[in-house]
C-alpha cells in the first residue's frame, strides 16, 4: 500500500487485553459474519476483529478499505446507546474511516444480504495487486488444515475431504482420501 493512502490512527494501549478477551469471546452472530470475512474472502480485502481504534474497540475492521463494521445488538437502539453509536461515529468518521452498521438479527437472517451489502460497500476501492492472494481456496471443497502432528481435522464443508498429518516435513503431501492429493506448499490439487 502506498503512503499517500495509509492513515494513521489513535491507538488506546489499555484496550488491548480487553479487544483480546472479545476475541476469544466472541457472539454468535459475530462469529458468523467473521466467517465470511476472514482469510480475504471479501474482495481481498484484510479484515481484522475486535479492533481497538482510540477509545473505542470496533467489531471489524478492514484498513485497506478505511471501513469500519458494527454488529449491534439491542442495547443499541436504546436512546442511551443512540447517543453513544452516534459520538462514537463520528470519531471514526473524523478520522476518514467509513462505518457500516448491522443489526444481530440481519446477520442471523439475512447473512448473504450483509456480505453483499459489504461487497458493495467495499467494491469501489482497490488494493495493490501484489496484496491479492494468488489463489483463493475454494472454501466448499478444502478444509483448514491442522498440522499438528497426529492430529485429525475434518472438513466442515459437505463433500469435503478429511486430512491428517503426523511426522510430515514441509513439502510433503498427504491426505486421507487417497484419490485425492494436496501439495501442501502452494495448497493445490495435485
Amino acid at each position: 500500500m502506498n503512503n499517500s493512502n495509509r492513515i494513521i490512527l489513535p491507538y488506546n494501549p489499555k484496550l488491548t487485553k480487553r479487544a483480546r478477551r472479545l476475541r476469544k469471546n466472541m457472539i454468535e452472530v459475530e462469529v458468523k459474519l467473521w466467517n465470511h470475512l476472514r482469510r480475504r474472502q471479501i474482495k481481498g480485502f484484510q479484515f481484522f476483529r475486535q479492533r481497538p481504534i482510540g477509545n473505542y474497540i470496533v467489531d471489524f475492521y478492514a484498513p485497506e478499505a478505511k471501513l469500519v463494521i458494527e454488529v449491534d445488538g439491542g442495547q443499541h437502539y436504546e436512546e442511551e446507546g443512540l447517543e453513544y453509536d452516534e459520538e462514537r461515529d463520528a470519531f471514526l468518521e473524523g478520522h476518514g474511516l467509513k462505518v457500516i452498521r448491522f443489526s444481530n438479527l440481519d446477520v442471523l437472517r439475512n447473512t448473504e444480504g450483509v456480505v453483499e451489502k459489504i461487497i458493495e460497500v467495499v467494491g469501489h476501492h482497490s488494493i495493490p495487486a501484489k496484496r491479492l492472494p494468488e489463489q483463493a481456496l475454494d472454501l466448499q471443497r478444502w478444509s483448514r488444515i491442522s498440522l499438528y502432528k497426529g492430529r485429525e481435522k475434518e472438513s466442515p464443508f459437505e463433500g469435503g475431504p478429511s486430512f491428517r498429518f503426523g511426522g510430515m516435513r514441509k513439502g510433503d503431501v498427504k491426505t486421507t482420501n487417497e484419490n485425492e492429493k494436496l501439495d501442501l506448499r502452494s495448497f493445490r490439487k495435485l
